[in-house]
Order: structure tokens, then sequence, then C-alpha cells
């Protein structure tokens, strides 16, 4: 019989370690921040770029698209404080900024430590996004589209996701028209 080696123990472990550290890395586990941040700005062009998004909720003011599991927290004129789990987000509007308008955008460029920014157009609308690092794991992320921006304190985990949902509910604001 043949005596038991603890060093082919010891490779076989070594190896399915590096195995499963090596797809792990490559499915993207272990994103950069500079590719968490390219990855949120696709996705918020992607939505940006999409078709309307039917409304969810109407309010007195406007009606607009909120995900199943995000509340309002408070609505004020033309600011809606949201929460999703534990995660708020700041909504403002300005009913009389047209889809076309670059002043949020125009006053979101002058930030401090903005780590990315990028425009969107097309004959419609104009939009951004824009990224500001506050700690080491947390990220302010603001997008907007005419006379509407959103923000909120993310992780970089979750750039992309948060992106795509604050893109596709700026964007599916519509105003109310009774007065």
């Amino acid at each position: 019989m043949k005596q038991f080696n603890p060093k082919w123990l010891l490779i076989g472990l070594a190896s399915i370690a590096i195995v499963i550290l090596l797809v792990l890395f490559l499915s993207g586990f272990f994103v950069s921040e500079t590719q968490a941040m390219q990855n949120a700005k696709s996705a918020a062009k992607k939505a940006f770029n999409k078709e309307e998004v039917p409304y969810t909720k109407e309010l007195e003011r406007i009606s607009l698209y909120l995900p199943e599991d995000m509340d309002i927290v408070s609505n004020s004129a033309n600011n809606l404080i949201l929460r999703e789990e534990d995660q708020n987000y700041i909504l403002f509007y300005n009913q009389f900024e047209t889809l076309d308008s670059d002043i949020f955008y125009k006053t979101a460029k002058q930030a401090k430590d903005i780590e990315m920014i990028e425009t969107f157009e097309n004959d419609e609308r104009f939009g951004y996004f824009r990224v500001i690092q506050i700690t080491d794991e947390t990220y302010e992320l603001q997008v907007g589209v005419g006379g509407v921006k959103m923000t909120t304190e993310t992780e970089k985990d979750d750039l992309k996701e948060n992106a795509r949902e604050m893109m596709k509910i700026v964007r599916s604001i519509a105003y109310s028209t009774s007065e």
C-alpha cells in the first residue's frame, strides 16, 4: 500500500483555489474602479437611448416610473426623496427646463474631484452621467436629462445597476398639465 503524501493534497488544493480565483476574475467579480464606471456609463447611455418607460406612479405635479421596491419618502415642490432598501436617492426636477436643457450638466461639471462625467444627446434630449469618489468604497452617482437630475451614494459594485435604473427614472418624468 502506498503511503499518503500530503504534498499532493496541498498541490491539488492550491490548483483548485487558483482555478476558482481565475473563474471569479474572468467573470467580472473583481472589476476595477475604472471598469465599473465604464460599465455604469454604458448602462446609463443605453437607458438614455431606450424607448419611453411607462409610468408606475402619478403624483400631483409629475408622473414617473419607479422600480417596484423603491418608495417615495418625501414629496415637496420640485423634489422627491426616494428609498430602496437602505439606499436614498434625491430627484430634482424643473418643469420650466426643456428635455434638451443642459443646465444641470453645467452645474454638475463644476464639482470637485469628478472621476467621470459624460454627456448623451439625441434630437430630442440632452443627458449626462457623473461619478465622484467619496471614500474608497463609496461614490456619488448623478444622472440627468433636461430639467431632471437624480443623485445617490453607492458602492462600486452597484454603479451599473444604479445608473441604469436612475436614468430610466429621470427619462420617465412627465409633468402634469393641470395647475
